[in-house]
């Protein structure tokens, strides 16, 4: 603002102040005219005119406070009246009056030591008492389990000693029996089988080298073919000596998988000097029932559900609500709902929440999901549950048996008792203090409502909104203007349904990693605050751009040189964070802007820092709680999906290898229609080199570059960015992008650019 502007803003404002307020908007278009600016400015005078703000002297421009909204021009002049004494000094003047009004002061301020003190006692009572409760129970169903896993590899280890199994084990092991051998033998396992394990048991015969000899009493069809790899681990640690029980889960049999029917422990057939010569699984539907009956009768006389799940995640019993999943969408109608992968929703299912994204793609709950990395603990704030309701819970890991045990109460009903204690302490503290407060102040001093509840946001802090140009699981983006400055902005405001105590602070991480950074290409944040009304935003620079995606949808795919040249600008952004002890995370094409800066084009600017983490392990920064699968998975490490909360400066050097895959191809390095397989393909498939994925640009050298970025070890990488864009640079010293060659793709690719209204 110009002294000559200011003089003149000064001018009409003194001239409206001296008229009625009601005359005080018509007397203020006649003055200004057309000009807007000049009409705003002096709008913002009244609003917060007081008696001297006409006569103060000086040249310096009026600032509009960060944390104030604008709102239409009737509801400032509406709020706009003569001065009055303020609150603190009307009591003052009551104090100096009233030693009665002191001592009134006096034993509400020891009413409320006293009640903070009693309910500070009474939560941690019930924080601790829950906690131990869920903790006995996990305790209690673990102790149950491994008893009789104990159990169950006793009776294998007796089973293995059999000499008639022996015996009959050992002739199926030697070659060169007859047809009617065979059947005779076949009669003869089939019998001793029934006499040890029962009649209703089913058998299998493998030997040392996966083959199966023998099954019975039916599935005689499987004889003669081998185990499929997987299945190899179990059969080499049962011929280590080791009596294996699997629990419920999807058997594997030959080629074949077949659904969940039970459990099977398999044991070592040994000869006399302790070796095994087979190894024999036994599998009976009554060992599924006594499963189901430990957790059955864990769950009597308690509204928990405590529950057994696999590393998978998948739950291996029936839960106390399973009646229910078909209804609320958890499982199909004709399936299993022992096996449903304990995930979280995102709402309420009773209620009629539905996520649109896929169940598979769906974060684990925080029970489980720190439950199959081999975390033992408790949750007592609350988090949701397979239903999406809102649940307490303690988990532990069984390593030997890799089974982890959950158990989980209402967040209601474990809080329910202390709730209408501490409602009983208040009322008996407050009410005598209430009703005494309102026969001595009165009912004056209520502070109206400054918003309506659906009043159109217009202006955060210093930043006029213009329009919404984005939106997102944490919030709305807005193209905006700064008030004074008229500098092009971007404002990112936090959903006012994600204002949790996680939301905001995943949020506030964003802002203030990002603010750190200071690369070039690097989103520059300008500010950050709250307006009165609660709203969390940050302002940061307005890129007038393409996301990386849409150039890509215009192009096709990329030049060997220019992916060159956008790699290396991307290196440059994540060496200085790797610098920073930062680790971005979430590296894809719709994190990347390409822009004009200056008077140079294809300018690469890296932005959303919102799963960023440090890699220092004593980091203060707020931490939020990881669920798995938190990112993009196409452009996810192996690493990053097997261990959700790994650090390692090696996770975004992978992500920029599959960036550069994107732009040299024209699509991520796994593609596929099930949303399962990609997390199989990033752990165990090696994609394609660019080139022979049609990438017909692509160079050989900067092929290998690409292909060792996307290395299944970490080992195998660069060890960070600024190495590989050593590299990168090299190559683009062979084969550089020009400045004539990105003009002109610009020329033939720009849209109008949007003019900020005034």
């Amino acid at each position: 603002m110009t002294p000559e502007h200011y003089a003149r803003v000064k001018e009409i404002f003194l001239a409206v102040e001296s008229v009625p307020t009601e005359s005080q908007l018509q007397r203020l278009d006649a003055l200004c005219g057309d000009d807007r600016s000049l009409r705003s400015d002096v709008l913002k005078l009244l609003k917060h005119h007081d008696s001297e703000a006409a006569t103060r002297e000086g040249q310096t421009p009026f600032l509009q406070q960060a944390s104030q909204t604008i709102i239409n021009d009737s509801s400032v002049l509406a709020r706009m009246r003569p001065h009055k004494p303020t609150v603190a000094a009307w009591l003052r003047s009551r104090l100096r009056g009233s030693s009665r009004l002191l001592a009134f002061l006096g034993i509400c301020l020891v009413s409320l030591l006293i009640a903070w003190s009693i309910d500070r006692g009474v939560r941690r009572y019930s924080i601790d008492s829950e906690r131990a409760a869920l903790r006995s129970n996990v305790k209690s169903a673990a102790a149950g389990i491994q008893q009789w896993a104990t159990h169950l590899r006793s009776q294998g280890r007796m089973w293995g000693r059999d000499p008639n199994l022996f015996d009959l084990a050992q002739q199926y092991v030697e070659p060169g029996r007859g047809e009617s051998d065979a059947r005779d033998l076949a009669d003869a396992l089939r019998s001793r089988s029934a006499s040890l394990f029962g009649a209703k048991t089913q058998y299998c015969l493998f030997s040392p080298q996966g083959v199966i000899l023998a099954s019975g009493p039916r599935e005689q069809a499987q004889v003669g073919r081998h185990l499929p790899p997987e299945a190899m681990v179990e059969l080499g640690h049962a011929l280590n000596g080791t009596v294996q029980i699997q629990f419920p889960m999807q058997a594997v049999v030959g080629d074949d998988r077949e659904p969940p029917a039970g459990m099977w422990v398999s044991f070592p057939i040994n000869d006399s000097d302790d070796r095994p010569i087979a190894v024999m699984r036994v599998v009976d539907p009554e060992w599924l029932q006594h499963f189901q009956a430990l957790f059955e009768k864990q769950n009597v006389g308690t509204t928990a559900d405590t529950f057994c799940i696999d590393r998978y995640a998948n739950m291996l019993i029936r839960s106390r609500y399973a009646n229910r999943w078909p209804e609320l969408g958890i499982v199909d109608a004709d399936a299993d709902a022992g096996f449903a992968r304990v995930v979280d929703p995102g709402g309420r299912l009773a209620k009629g929440y539905r996520s649109d994204r896929q169940r598979q793609m769906l974060p684990l709950t925080e029970a489980a999901a720190r439950v199959v990395v081999g975390e033992d603990g408790s949750n007592i704030d609350g988090y949701r549950d397979i239903r999406g309701e809102w649940v307490v819970g303690a988990w532990r890991w069984i390593p030997e048996l890799q089974l982890g045990i959950i158990s989980e109460l209402s967040f209601a009903n474990a809080y329910q008792f202390s709730r209408w204690l501490r409602l009983g302490l208040a009322a008996m503290l407050f009410l005598p203090l209430g009703f005494a407060g309102l026969a001595w102040f009165g009912t004056s001093f209520f502070r109206p409502k400054q918003f309506s509840a659906g009043s159109e946001i217009q202006q955060v802090g210093a930043y006029e909104l213009l329009e919404k140009i984005g939106e997102g699981g944490m919030g709305y983006v807005y193209r905006a203007r700064h008030s004074l400055l008229k500098r092009a902005s971007a404002v990112k405001i936090l959903r006012p349904d994600r204002l949790t105590m996680v939301d905001v602070g995943r949020f506030d991480r964003e802002v203030k990693l990002a603010a750190q950074l200071t690369s070039p290409h690097t989103i520059r944040i300008l500010d950050y605050g709250r307006t009165d009304d609660g709203l969390i935003y940050f302002a940061m620079e307005y890129l007038d751009g393409l996301t990386l995606s849409t150039v890509i949808a215009r192009s096709g795919s990329l030049s060997a040189s220019r992916t060159l040249h956008f790699l290396i600008q991307l290196c440059k952004s994540i060496e200085e964070a790797h610098t920073a002890g930062l680790i971005h995370r979430d590296i894809k094409p719709e994190n990347i802007i390409i822009t004009r800066r200056g008077n140079e084009a294809d300018w690469l600017i890296l932005f959303d820092f919102g799963l960023a983490k440090s890699v220092a392990p004593n980091s203060k920064e707020f931490r939020t709680r990881e669920t798995i699968w938190a990112g993009t998975p196409m452009f996810m490490s192996p690493e990053r999906v097997r261990t959700p909360a790994a650090v390692d400066p090696r996770m975004d050097v992978y992500a920029i290898g599959a960036v550069g895959y994107f732009m040299l191809t024209g699509r991520p390095p796994f593609t596929t229609a099930n949303p399962e397989m990609i997390f199989e393909q990033v752990l165990g498939v090696m994609p394609l080199s660019p080139s022979q994925a049609g990438a017909t640009a692509s160079i050989p050298a900067l092929d290998a570059i690409v292909m060792r970025c996307l290395a299944k070890s970490p080992d195998d990488r660069p060890d960070n960015a600024a190495q590989l864009r050593t590299r990168l640079e090299e190559l683009a010293a062979k084969d550089p992008w020009t400045a004539e060659e990105a003009n002109a793709w610009w020329q033939a690719n720009s849209q109008p650019k949007p003019q900020p209204t005034t």
